[in-house]
């Protein structure tokens, strides 16, 4: 152990310290920059200093102490207690070699190492697993040591082995070799095949096995390391399947049938035997191993009443569920187990599972279901395996306070809650007497607090700002006010007019007002005369531009940039008759291929966009033209491509145009290849090849079942069961 020892002088000095040590070993070693020499007599400890001293005297403090033999051992707590008139104490723990330290101190109160006072932090060598302040001289408590001992044995043990077989008249055998492996420290399952059969595949835990070549036929099976559980180790499945044939059956067959051989002891062994069509067994219960029912190992296995298929289920569901708990994915842990309980279907390895659940839980009454020893190490385990979680958070912190500091109070919050979420899991990984994670998570709420209550007061004042910017524009426009109308009138023009809209200085909305296109009434202005007409050209239409108030010849129909015939004045449209003229025409674009184009889902889309329409007028040919736009072939080969010739103009009228290729001048040589050779038939792909360590196969009961069960098997020793069957006459 190790202490430091400080006294506070508030006036005078000191020519000597005394202290009451107790529990402290016999090696008590006392060191300080101001120490002459020092005694220690029983319990009693005096310190002579090289001069008076004032202000502040320190001293360290370093012994040792034998641990008591065995798994389990109790030391008191070491008692330290300054010659003062008041004094404060704080105890730091830590876990160093194989050696658990539990405390049991009720007079003191756990705390996080970094709430420690200055004096007595550093102090501890190895991991650090607890921390305890108080009040006064060093309180009453002790110390439980306790010392994990693993239990001799082989290191792998196969509980169950179960072995089903189908077998035919002419000697074939499938065999599936099912094993229950718990696994603690060996690093392959060698499995040698009996003579006839060799192995076709194997998979462990539900995952495809990738074994190595051993002597002869055998195979040397990677194995995984089992879970640890307060309960004992978890075991996992192991499957073999092996094929192969043997000597025919004869009508009255006798025979000894091999089973394989495995350099691990088998606790139960079971088999299932079909025998083929039309033969029945001789052998009655009790001979050779004979069985009517299977009674060992069920507490490994799922039981007579889940078959072959179940519990390959129940297996992949298991699976999951461990591996679930070996991500500290506890929730889909002990949703799986739920799972198979609604199935049906238990087993020791789901008991075992459920207890580690129980223990990460902190459930009442875990503590009692097995070896506390046992039970610190689950939770060491899993917080060992939690290191990227550890990570997360910092990151998560890290974060927050960069985007607090940004005043990005939003995504902060975000970021602490997640790193509380995160804490909360890993509070669960914490020994009883550890308040670390605790202590972290209540500092993050307060930080999720502070940053929540400046994001508030953000959104606050970013709502007083928009109100107060409201509330200036509705005072400018109440002190704004208009009552004028603009007309835009055009004396060389009398009859009814268009429709226009107002603009209002200042206003809200514009009204829409028949503007009259004469003289306003009691004006002086007399009408002007109508320009002249434009004398009509030959030739195709070509296009002008209109005045802002000349209306369109009665031979001209209006389209808009977008192809739209306007439908000329009086039917809703307010801006027929006007012509931006600043905007240009756009470019044309390269005619595609001859096609068919129907653009009135066009029109729809380009009366639904407000645009500014370019007006012109063009040829009384256009009016024709409606919602079908003929397109000109393309040139190609040696003409135009189009119907009639280069000089023929596009039909009009509504309807399609169908086009006469024979007439396009297209060369033939160039539209049909020669010398193409015909495509080469594709010849067929070899078979996949097929991996033998991923085969899982179901063993067919053609015939009638025999079982066979044997108990406690060494390793290396091979089992044999005894066949006596007799064929049936007919069929």
């Amino acid at each position: 152990g190790r202490a430091h020892v400080q006294w506070e002088l508030r006036h005078g000095a000191l020519e000597r310290v005394r202290a009451t040590v107790a529990d402290l070993g016999e090696d008590l070693v006392v060191e300080g920059r101001d120490v002459a020499r020092w005694s220690r007599t029983g319990d009693t400890l005096d310190v002579e200093l090289n001069a008076p001293v004032g202000g502040r005297v320190e001293l360290e403090l370093r012994w040792s102490q034998a641990v008591p033999p065995g798994d389990e051992a109790r030391l008191p707590v070491p008692r330290i207690e300054p010659d003062a008139w008041r004094s404060e104490s704080s105890l730091q723990l830590a876990r160093d070699g194989e050696i658990e330290v539990i405390p049991a101190a009720e007079d003191w109160t756990a705390v996080a190492a970094a709430e420690l006072p200055p004096w007595g932090q550093g102090l501890v060598e190895g991991t650090p697993t607890a921390a305890y302040q108080r009040a006064g001289g060093t309180g009453a408590g002790h110390l439980e040591l306790l010392r994990f001992i693993p239990v001799p044995g082989p290191p792998t043990v196969v509980d169950v082995a179960a072995y089903t077989m189908a077998t035919t008249e002419e000697g074939r055998v499938l065999m599936k070799a099912y094993y229950e492996v718990r696994n603690d420290r060996g690093a392959h399952l060698t499995v040698r095949p009996p003579e006839g059969l060799h192995i076709i595949g194997a998979r462990v835990a539900g995952e495809t096995a990738l074994p190595s070549r051993g002597d002869g036929e055998a195979w040397r099976i990677p194995l995984k390391r089992s879970l640890e559980t307060v309960e004992g180790l978890l075991s996992f499945p192991v499957e073999v399947i092996l094929i192969g044939e043997q000597a025919p059956w004869a009508r009255h067959e006798q025979r000894e049938l091999a089973l394989p051989t495995l350099d691990a002891p088998i606790a139960a062994s079971r088999v299932t035997l079909h025998l083929p069509p039309r033969y029945r067994s001789r052998l009655e219960e009790g001979e050779h191993n004979v069985v009517g029912s299977f009674g060992e190992g069920e507490g490994l296995t799922y039981g007579r009443g889940v078959g072959e298929v179940g519990a390959a289920e129940a297996d992949a569901l298991f699976q999951s569920a461990v591996e679930g708990y070996l991500d500290n994915d506890f929730a889909q842990a002990q949703a799986k187990l739920e799972q198979l309980e609604q199935l049906g279907v238990s087993n020791e390895n789901m008991v075992r599972l459920q207890a580690n659940l129980d223990v990460i839980e902190g459930k009442e009454g875990a503590k009692d279901k097995g070896d506390r020893t046992l039970e610190r190490r689950v939770k060491e385990q899993a917080k060992a395996r939690a290191t990227d979680e550890f990570r997360q958070q910092e990151v998560l912190i890290a974060e927050a306070e960069q985007a607090a500091s940004a005043g990005d109070y939003e995504r902060a919050e975000l970021q602490y809650q997640a790193a509380i979420e995160i804490g909360g899991k890993l509070a669960k990984l914490e020994q009883t007497e550890s308040v670390e994670q605790d202590y972290r998570n209540e500092d993050l709420a307060v930080q999720l607090q502070s940053v929540s209550g400046k994001k508030d007061e953000k959104k606050k004042s970013k709502k007083g700002k928009l109100a107060g910017n409201r509330r200036s524009v509705f005072k400018s426009r109440d002190a704004t006010t208009s009552s004028s109308i603009r007309y835009d009138a055009d004396p060389s023009f009398d009859g009814d007019g268009d429709e226009d809209w107002d603009e209002e200085v200042g206003g809200d909305r514009g009204e829409l007002t028949n503007v009259p296109r004469g003289p306003m009434p009691g004006s002086n202005l007399a009408p002007e005369p109508a320009p002249p007409k434009a004398a009509p050209q030959d030739g195709p239409a070509s296009e002008v531009t209109l005045g802002l108030d000349a209306p369109p010849p009665d031979d001209v129909s209006i389209i808009d940039a977008n192809g739209i015939e306007d439908p000329g004045p009086g039917t809703g449209n307010m801006v027929s008759d006007v012509v931006l003229e600043d905007m240009p025409l756009p470019e044309p674009e390269p005619e595609p291929e001859p096609m068919l184009q129907l653009e009135s889902e066009m029109f729809a889309r380009s009366r639904r966009q407000p645009v500014r329409r370019l007006l012109r007028v063009i040829g009384s040919r256009a009016r024709e033209r409606r919602t079908v736009k003929y397109k000109r072939a393309p040139a190609r080969g040696l003409g135009r491509g189009r119907r009639g010739g280069a000089g023929s103009e596009a039909p009009s009228g509504d309807g399609a145009v169908f086009y006469d290729f024979a007439d396009d001048g297209i060369d033939p040589s160039r539209t049909m290849p020669q010398d193409v050779e015909p495509a080469k038939s594709i010849e067929r792909l070899a078979a996949p090849e097929v991996t033998a360590s991923a085969l899982s196969v179901v063993i067919p009961a053609t015939g009638l079942t025999v079982r066979y069960e044997q108990l406690l098997l060494d390793a290396n020793q091979t089992q044999t069961v005894t066949i006596d069957a007799r064929r049936r006459r007919g069929r």
